[in-house]
């Protein structure tokens, strides 16, 4: 997963795209790492984007940028 990656949300009650913003590692946050997250902005509920973890079981790769 990378920026630009357009990504799914897969539950069923609460189905939604996003946008991949930012890697978590490249995120300056002093004494918190957020290795192994993604930074996404949803379409449906922007109120939800932020940090999700990029190996979460609900979320699902589904166009990788160039």
């Amino acid at each position: 997963m990378k920026v630009g990656d357009l990504v799914k949300w897969t539950h069923p009650q609460s189905m939604d795209f996003g946008l991949v913003l930012q890697m978590g590692e490249d995120a300056p946050s002093p004494g918190f790492s957020r290795d192994g997250e993604v930074l996404i902005s949803w379409i449906g509920n922007p109120e939800h984007s932020g940090f999700y973890p990029a190996s979460h079981e609900l979320l699902e790769l589904v166009n990788e940028s160039r």
